[in-house]
């Protein structure tokens, strides 16, 4: 970013973060359009039941360290171009997507943490 103490000081930083917040809406909104509204609610309801599941751990397991940060990314980048090339193979492309679920609540429960240390 060009001057990112202009996005640290109190207006600016609300304004911005209710642009992107708003985007990310309407993307969503965008993309759930296309699919059915079952689909869609059982996928909204697994994913706050894992988020919240995770962040209830969080609370209360011991503390992970700020290098699984790094292993985090570098599994996450790998993990999405072997999805990328693995469309066509269902049970190979499945396994890797619980993968990256898998991955994601690590960073989930990581992430949580650095937020309740400050």
């Amino acid at each position: 970013m060009c001057k990112p103490n202009i996005v640290r000081k109190t207006p600016m930083n609300f304004i911005m973060m209710a642009f992107v917040v708003g985007f990310q809406a309407y993307l969503v909104g965008y993309i759930c359009a296309f699919y059915n509204q079952e689909a869609v609610v059982n996928a909204m309801a697994s994913s706050i039941l894992i988020f919240v599941a995770l962040t209830v751990y969080a609370w209360y397991a011991p503390e992970l360290s700020l290098w699984i940060a790094f292993f985090v990314e570098l599994a996450c980048v790998v993990v999405i171009v072997l999805i990328l090339f693995t469309q066509g193979y269902e049970t190979l492309y499945l396994g890797l997507v619980g993968l990256m679920i898998l991955i994601m609540g690590v960073y989930i429960v990581w992430d949580t943490q650095m937020i309740m240390k400050g």
